[in-house]
């Protein structure tokens, strides 16, 4: 609500000279339509000081533009604030009796400065650089980290520099701090540091840093990069001693450490493939989601085997159970991928195919066959009579009487 009246304040800078009409003068003569020495604020607050009679100055387009801040209306026309006063908005408490609707308008006053505000109250002390010789005009915090001063009320006022949590406003490029563009905000103009683009695009003692967690946008420039912040850069030289310029995963290069490879990794660490996009990196055995990449089954735990995934890359893996491989109490079955040893008090499989060698390995009825033109031999329903489709999927006979298995990709086979 703060913030919203004193954009409302402050963007009405751009109609000053409209405000004025033709009949206002230079060297501290009466505003056009604001010549009386006290008018009625937004609410029908009464500003003090004389609000209308503010000086002015004449630009090169004839132009009278005021020098003194807008405050409130008078005869329908804004009124100024004269010299160095400051406007001063409050808001009235709501009545207890006002029912619905009956919110109070803010009441405009010049004061002789902001301290002169009264708690809560929204301060305009400037609009711009015009107000402010030898300074700048600063939207800032006030106490209790509300946006103004007194009691949390927004506050426009002149400064040498702008507060770290400050907005400071402007009409041009040359008005901001070096590095920031005089952009549009919520209806100001206001200094505004452009997202940097890499290591080149920040200045000298600065690097180019991500938004938290090594995300898109938001990348500023920085002395060094706050922790979940991740380096942006073009080469290896970008980057600090022991680290390299990395593919991420968002597709940005940034600074981390160098891919690993099978064993380059310290004692007691292995090498997981980057999953995503991102880089190969050491970690300790066993971390959740690490497929350890290797060269041979050296790298590998004990039981695993090194294959080539999905990527290419050779990674640690469980080697494809056979019929007859697994361990007691337990069965090799088919499923979504490799075969696989799953316990079982049954002797048959949760899920998927039991895998068998012959007939023999297989419950009264069925038979050893491979299905799909794979490899693996799983036991199926017999065909039956006549040659029909089997109900569960299993083999067909041919005119040469070879038994062709049928596609059961739905059961894993």
């Amino acid at each position: 609500m703060k913030w919203s009246r004193i954009f409302f304040v402050a963007s009405s800078v751009l109609a000053l000279a409209a405000a004025c009409g033709g009949s206002s003068t230079t060297g501290g003569g009466t505003g056009g339509g604001a010549g009386s020495s006290s008018s009625s604020g937004a609410g029908g607050g009464s500003s003090s000081g004389g609000a209308g009679s503010s000086g002015g100055i004449l630009t090169e387009g004839g132009a009278i533009v005021p020098t003194g801040v807008p405050c409130g209306m008078a005869l329908g026309q804004q009124a100024y604030c004269q010299g160095s006063e400051v406007c001063c908005s409050v808001t009235p408490p709501r009545a207890a009796d006002a029912g619905r609707g009956g919110f109070p308008l803010p009441v405009d006053t010049c004061v002789a400065g902001p301290s002169a505000c009264q708690a809560g109250g929204v301060v305009t002390a400037c609009t711009g650089s015009l107000q402010c010789a030898g300074k700048v005009c600063c939207v800032e915090p006030g106490d209790g980290g509300g946006m103004g001063v007194g009691g949390g009320g927004a506050a426009t006022l002149c400064e040498s520099a702008c507060s770290a949590n400050g907005i400071q406003l402007c009409a041009a490029n040359t008005d901001c701090p070096t590095g920031q563009m005089c952009v549009g905000r919520g209806g100001l103009m206001v200094c505004f540091t452009p997202p940097c683009t890499g290591p080149t695009s920040c200045g000298a003692g600065q690097v180019c840093c991500t938004g938290g967690m090594g995300r898109g946008g938001g990348a500023m420039c920085q002395a060094t990069c706050p922790m979940g912040s991740l380096q942006v850069c073009a080469a290896n030289a970008d980057c600090p001693s022991g680290q390299t310029c990395n593919m991420g995963g968002g597709g940005a290069m940034t600074c981390g450490a160098p891919p690993c490879t099978a064993g380059s990794c310290g004692a007691g660490m292995v090498c997981c493939a980057g999953r995503g996009g991102g880089v190969d990196n050491c970690q300790a055995p066993g971390a959740a989601g690490c497929n350890v990449i290797c060269a041979t089954a050296a790298d590998c735990a004990m039981g695993e085997v090194c294959m080539a995934g999905g990527g290419g890359a050779m990674t640690c893996v469980t080697p494809p159970c056979t019929h007859g491989s697994c361990a007691a109490g337990e069965v090799c079955c088919t499923g979504g991928g490799a075969a696989i040893c799953e316990a079982t008090d049954a002797g048959t499989c949760p899920t998927g195919r039991l895998v068998c060698g012959t007939a023999a390995d297989c419950p009264a009825g069925d038979i050893c066959a491979a299905a799909g033109g794979g490899m693996t031999l799983s036991c199926r329903p017999a065909p039956a009579e006549g040659g029909a489709m089997p109900a569960e999927g299993g083999t067909m006979p041919t005119e040469g009487g070879t038994m062709t298995p049928p596609m059961d990709a739905a059961k894993g086979g």
